[in-house]
């Protein structure tokens, strides 16, 4: 009975004392070490992708760009008068949207249905296509309304901050 028993391990394996170099049973200690190394890794990547994200959500990027930044230079009055513009604007596209997301579905809808009917699917189709177009005319008078608004100065400021695009947001090649 005692002589099963050598120096002071146990007897029973991987509990780590006879096993020099191990640890976690069977498993190597350099192959936790370098598990460890990964999730350490894994976790500092996931920590400054998330950290960009949410300082690019919440407006504390410093790159920032686009409408509100440009509002946000503008004196007081001028912010209101055009945020004011921009907010009825933005509501409009949102609720044209949410009327094309459901024409969408409809389109969906009819396209799944047995016996196909063809008639419903093309005035579906062809409901969803004018709304879209709907949308994108009066987004363009909307817009073309608050241009008219700008100063000389603040168009050209709006043109070269906010029209123009970082490099890598571009989708195509509009260079200009």
């Amino acid at each position: 009975m005692t002589g099963d028993r050598e120096g002071s391990g146990s007897g029973i394996p991987g509990d780590g004392r006879h096993d020099k170099g191990r640890s976690l049973g069977n498993t190597p200690r350099w192959i936790v070490g370098i598990l460890l190394l990964s999730l350490m890794t894994n976790m500092l990547v996931a920590g400054v992708v998330g950290g960009r994200i949410l300082a690019h959500r919440h407006g504390h990027d410093d790159h920032r760009h686009g409408m509100r930044n440009f509002l946000d230079k503008l004196p007081q009055a001028r912010r209101e008068e055009l945020g004011k513009l921009v907010k009825s604007w933005r509501e409009a596209v949102h609720v044209g949207r949410r009327n094309i997301r459901q024409l969408r579905r409809d389109v969906r809808e009819i396209m799944m249905r047995e016996p196909f009917d063809k008639a419903a699917f093309d005035a579906a189709l062809a409901r969803m296509t004018s709304a879209r177009l709907s949308v994108k005319e009066q987004s363009s008078a909307d817009f073309a309304e608050l241009v008219a608004r700008m100063t000389a100065d603040e168009r050209k400021t709006f043109a070269s901050q906010v029209l123009q695009k970082r490099k890598k947001h571009r989708r195509h090649d509009d260079e200009s």
